[in-house]
């Protein structure tokens, strides 16, 4: 919202979102696992909402329970199922499986939704101009 508020026109907003969409899933941790990430870019993860939701949709769907991971060779022939336990694989994720790090997440996606309201209600009330 706050950056369609912020834009001259629509196609400005639709590249600015789609750039800031980019990168707060390539270096939130959806598509970059966060210990691989420059210490440069380290602070998408913080601005991204994407890390929040992605580690709490995770922790509530793989922590304690198994699940069988099915590999296949190169001519595409199932291998034997390996039972993996989804706590082992959220910690090789780095994620961190525990009901407080779940309430972190959740009041910082919350806080960061609150702040992106607030701040497009400020630059509306301040910024635009209305035109008659």
């Amino acid at each position: 919202i706050t950056v369609s508020v912020l834009s001259p026109s629509f196609g400005v907003a639709t590249l600015v979102c789609t750039l800031l969409n980019l990168f707060f899933m390539a270096f939130g941790g959806l598509f970059v696992r966060s210990e691989t990430i420059p210490a440069a870019l380290l602070g998408f993860r913080y601005l991204s909402f994407y890390s929040f939701v992605y580690e709490m949709l995770l922790v509530r769907e793989l922590n304690d329970r198994t699940v069988l991971f099915n590999p296949v060779d190169i001519n595409g022939q199932e291998w034997r199922s390996i039972p993996q336990e989804g706590g082992v694989f959220l910690r090789n994720m780095g994620l961190v499986p525990t009901p407080g790090q779940w309430r972190m997440d959740l009041a910082l996606l919350l806080g960061w939704a609150a702040a992106y309201v607030l701040a497009a209600f400020l630059v509306m009330r301040f910024a635009v101009k209305e035109q008659r």
